[in-house]
């Protein structure tokens, strides 16, 4: 679990569903970033949240990004990966998830519309 909630573990879609499906009251919920890195068009989307685990499920389920989701049905190969704010070195969601999208070019040849939230 550790290396699930600091990047190091990259999932599969059916991997991340499997762990939904087995521990979804226990779910590993935390505040932080998502990278979902579509490997059959070398995409990237960056996302932050305070309930990461639920928000990426939402993004495979038809509620969050439109085209992520459209490319997923599609059948396109993707991988995520998830990255806890604590430990991350950063002292806020913004911060971590600007640089991040910055890092992967997520926003200028990714699925981004923004590059990330300029907080307060």
């Amino acid at each position: 679990m550790r290396k699930l909630l600091h990047g190091k573990k990259e999932l599969t879609v059916d991997e991340f569903f499997a762990i939904r499906e087995e521990d979804y009251v226990d779910a590993p919920n935390f505040e932080g970033i998502y990278i979902i890195f579509n490997r059959s068009r070398n995409l990237y989307y960056v996302g932050q949240s305070v309930r990461v685990f639920s928000r990426v499920n939402s993004h495979f389920t038809g509620k969050g990004n439109g085209d992520v989701y459209a490319d997923y049905i599609y059948g396109d190969d993707f991988r995520i990966r998830m990255i806890s704010l604590k430990g991350s070195g950063y002292r806020n969601l913004d911060d971590l998830e600007r640089e991040t999208i910055a890092r992967y070019n997520a926003y200028a040849k990714g699925y981004n519309k923004t590059k990330g939230n300029m907080g307060d």
